[in-house]
């Protein structure tokens, strides 16, 4: 959840069209506000959920501020469902989810949180580098923040993933890579 966050969009008596942040906003929960006071909604109209897209009635005149509270999500699910498929491809060739062991079924789900934070990450980056135009910019270490954390969450899930797949394999007196391999 986010609350009382500014809205991007140029404050000039002029442009009425704002955008949050985040994307991939919760449908239904994006309440705009200016100068902290909440609009109604004949007084803006909301363009694409799903990239925070909004558009005011009524420009707002320079030195109000457009702020919004609204729910995000980091992932869809169809990016879990992509990410579920190529660890089950990581983990057994089989297209069939269902039919990986029960054993596995940890170290895919590891593989699987990899795959989406390292795809969140990438996102992430290349918002920073699209909206706030970070190519003209210096980059600091707090603006590559969130995709950095990604980054590590990803090499984390990762490697909690061959250590239980490797567990799996040691375990069952078998080699440390699936037969396939």
């Amino acid at each position: 959840p986010f609350k009382g966050k500014m809205l991007l969009g140029v404050v000039d008596n002029v442009n009425r069209a704002f955008f949050t942040f985040e994307d991939r906003l919760v449908p239904g929960t994006l309440v705009p506000s200016l100068d902290y006071a909440e609009l109604t909604p004949g007084q803006w109209s909301e363009i694409d959920p799903v990239i925070g897209h909004i558009q005011l009635a009524a420009p707002p005149a320079p030195g109000q501020s457009v702020r919004a509270r609204y729910y995000c999500r980091y992932f869809l699910d169809t990016d879990l469902d992509a990410a579920l498929q190529l660890a089950g491809g990581q983990i057994d060739e089989s297209a069939d989810l269902t039919l990986i062991s029960q054993g596995l079924r940890a170290a895919t789900l590891s593989y699987a949180a990899a795959f989406a934070f390292r795809k969140q990450s990438i996102r992430w980056a290349e918002r920073m580098s699209d909206r706030l135009l970070l190519n003209d910019a210096p980059v600091d270490s707090q603006s590559n923040g969130r995709s950095n954390e990604f980054a590590n969450l990803a090499r984390d899930y990762l490697r909690d993933g061959l250590a239980l797949r490797t567990s799996f394999y040691q375990s069952n007196g078998r080699r440390n890579i699936p037969a396939f391999a």
